[in-house]
């Protein structure tokens, strides 16, 4: 009876160490395919191609699709084996970063549906400024990735600190698109889109600050708006 108890155990363990491996898994091929939507953005900017931005918008379907697994998988482990403290920590919080990266990935295919507004006349500054935004933000995603795998809140700071430099350029983008607006009161519809285009990088660069206090959270169990280290 004794031996059949520990191997009943032993195979319980096993099997929650499998379901957090593939939890695991789930939420870092997300990650992945997100950065791919973002890298695809960056391309779709500077060739304005119309068959990629297609491609961009269509590949957010894989996305949706795996956060509805994250989803599926968290709900699982939380009913059924009831984690405690690290893996809490990370449970819950491995819904949010899931959340946050199909929020991404909505953006990046925001950017392929408003590709129309680039063409000919578009200010060379405003596509560098945009696709500045994106690369800092395909940096910081990069950066979580490991800082997930190895639960380094050193590093998850590191990239929220980051942000700062998305809503620079975005203050900057803001500038050169209300003076072009301004002397091409024409152009007020595409700079619409434009301005857009520039929000959704502001904004995906917000998301990857939450995936970073999430994983300092998973990593320390504070709040990384009020990190102990700092005042």
């Amino acid at each position: 009876m004794l031996g059949e108890r520990i191997m009943q155990k032993e195979h319980t363990v096993k099997t929650y160490e499998a379901e957090i491996r593939e939890l695991n898994a789930a939420v870092l091929e997300m990650a992945r395919r997100t950065m791919g939507q973002l890298e695809m953005a960056v391309r779709v900017i500077e060739s304005r191609d119309a068959g990629l931005a297609a491609r961009l918008v269509s590949g957010d379907q894989g996305v949706d699709a795996l956060e509805m697994e994250v989803d599926a998988l968290t709900v699982r482990l939380l009913a059924t084996r009831q984690p405690m403290a690290t893996d809490l920590r990370m449970t819950v919080s491995v819904l949010r970063i899931a959340a946050e990266l199909e929020r991404i990935a909505d953006y990046a295919a925001g950017m392929g549906k408003l590709v129309h507004c680039l063409d000919g006349e578009t200010p060379v500054e405003l596509i560098r400024l945009l696709r500045e935004m994106l690369d800092i933000a395909i940096g910081m995603l990069s950066d979580l990735v490991v800082a997930y795998q190895e639960l380094d809140p050193g590093l998850a700071v590191a990239v929220w600190r980051r942000d700062e430099g998305i809503d620079r350029l975005y203050g900057d983008f803001l500038n050169q698109l209300q003076l072009f607006m301004s002397r091409s009161p024409d152009r007020v519809p595409s700079g619409t889109g434009l301005l857009l285009m520039g929000r959704h990088s502001e904004r995906i660069g917000d998301h990857l600050t939450n995936i970073a206090e999430n994983i300092y959270f998973i990593a320390t169990g504070e709040n990384l708006l009020r990190p102990a280290n700092e005042p």
